[in-house]
């Protein structure tokens, strides 16, 4: 049976199901102290003008957390980019978004 948790001096890894956390590579980690995951979440307010994309970068290029849209302030385009590294939002009027960008994977 894997350890889904490992601790240490200066460390604290967990992993998800099926994988020992001292050593799975960091796409089979849910938490590791070194990429600062441990942070809940990031919450952001977007001020949303017609016909303008506005761009977040991502916590961890490569990977895309899970999202979550609180208000869409009239946005009807979203999407993250091919490279995953960054959300993307858009509006076809004036408006403000709030979104949530977890900074690890739930599964």
């Amino acid at each position: 049976m894997a350890r889904r948790v490992y601790f240490a001096p200066g460390i604290m890894r967990v992993a998800a199901a099926g994988h020992d956390a001292a050593t799975a590579p960091l796409q089979h980690l849910l938490f590791a102290e070194y990429l600062s995951s441990l942070k809940y979440a990031q919450d952001f307010v977007i001020s949303l003008q017609a016909n303008v994309t506005v761009g977040i970068p991502l916590p961890l290029p490569g990977r895309v957390p899970p999202i979550l849209v609180i208000e869409t302030g009239g946005a009807n385009n979203m999407f993250v980019n091919l490279e995953a590294t960054a959300f993307f939002i858009r509006s076809e009027a004036n408006g403000l978004a709030r979104i949530r960008i977890f900074n690890y994977r739930i599964t």
